[in-house]
Formats: C-alpha cells, structure tokens, sequence
C-alpha cells in the first residue's frame, strides 16, 4: 500500500466529516503533532493508525489500505450525521461500560473506553452507547443488546418514573432496571423485566449516576 495514497483517502474522511485536525487527531487517539506529521509524508502510517481510523469511522479497511471496494461497511452510510432509507441516525459512539463512572473525563482519557460506532436513529452528539452484560432485563435488552444512553443530570430532582435506567452505585456496580417510585423520598423501586429476578428497593444516597435508556440497537436493512 502506498502511505502518500492513504494520506488521500484520510483527508477525504477529514474533509467530508467536517472534522478539524485537532478533532480528527482525539477522534482517532492520537497526538496531533503525529498527525500532522504522518499527513505531511514525514512519518509512516502504520498499521495500528490504520485500524483506529477504520474502526472509528466504521470505514472499509480494504478501502483505506488500497482505495478499492466499497469506502463505509454500509454503502450509503455517511459518518456522524446521514441517511439510511430516508430515516435521520448518527454513528454514537459505543464505549466499555466502565465509562459511566468516568464520563466527564476530557477525550484523551474516554479513548481507552471506545470500542467503536454505532448507527442510531435520531440519536443527539450527547448520547453514548454500550452492551448490556446480564439478563436482568430480558427479554426487553437480554444480555448482548447494545443500547443508546443519555446521561440524566438532575435525576435527584426529577425522574421518569416507568422508564428503564442504568443505575450507577457508589461501590461502582452498575444495575440496568426499570425505576419506580419508593416507599419514600429517600428510595427508588427497581424492577426487572425479567420474572426471575424480584424488584427492590435502592436508597438513593447510595446512587452516583442515573443514564436514560433511549432505544436498542437494530440492524438497519438496505
């Protein structure tokens, strides 16, 4: 493969996201003086670079090494904003569920979370998406979903009740439940969709974080 043709194929995926070189470089995982380096023919590309950018962008690998085939793993997919059969999505990015309790770290530290990204329809730049690892909630989101999720920030205040939730404790644990009202002010009923799991009760000064569950993924058909 020839480095000067994949630096082509990468400033076409710069310039059609609309990306800065900064945003592209912390996109990515990179330094930007690297970047810029690698862009300019002064150092190689090497494989590793490669494999971030077409994971990142959900680009054809072959594509980028050699510019032949189709450039995105669906054909008509554009990166963060497009259309699939006439329907609004954007690619949310889809991290280890460990970020919860790290999500206001700045996107240096959030890199080590990310696992890629996924199509949503009518998702906001604000929602992240990750897998659920138990049947808590099956068969609503069994073990393997991978769901879109949007912070809540003044759950303490106000809270839907009826809707499904990830539930963040202190000691880290995180519980995927459909929240309800408590016996009291100070906790909230937690109930599984699954019947054998029995519903409880959480204090809530026992609780770090609540993340809306906005929808689960479905593979879009072309």
């Amino acid at each position: 493969m020839k480095n000067e043709d994949i630096i082509l194929r990468i400033k076409e995926i710069i310039s059609e996201n609309n990306l800065s070189m900064n945003k592209f470089a912390k996109r990515i995982g990179v330094n930007q003086s690297n970047l810029s380096s690698m862009l300019s023919g002064k150092r190689p590309i090497g494989e590793a670079i490669i494999n971030k950018i077409y994971i990142s962008f959900d680009i054809e690998k072959e594509w980028l090494q050699t510019g032949e085939g189709e450039k995105y793993k669906c054909p008509k997919q554009k990166v963060l904003e497009g259309r699939f059969n006439g329907t609004n999505y954007r690619l949310v990015p889809l991290y280890s569920l460990d970020v919860i309790c790290d999500s206001n770290k700045d996107m240096d530290a959030l890199n080590s979370y990310l696992l890629g990204y996924i199509p949503f329809v009518e998702a906001k730049e604000e929602d992240i998406a990750i897998a659920i690892t138990n049947d808590d909630m099956s068969p609503t989101y069994p073990a393997g979903s991978i769901i879109r999720i949007q912070k809540v920030e003044l759950w303490k205040e106000i809270l839907n009740y009826g809707d499904v939730h990830i539930i963040e404790l202190i000691d880290n644990r995180k519980l995927i439940k459909e929240v309800k009202k408590g016996s009291d002010r100070e906790h909230f009923l937690l109930v599984s969709h699954n019947k054998e799991y029995d519903s409880y009760e959480v204090a809530i000064k026992y609780i770090r974080s609540i993340w809306l569950v906005l929808a689960k993924y479905q593979k879009v058909v072309m």
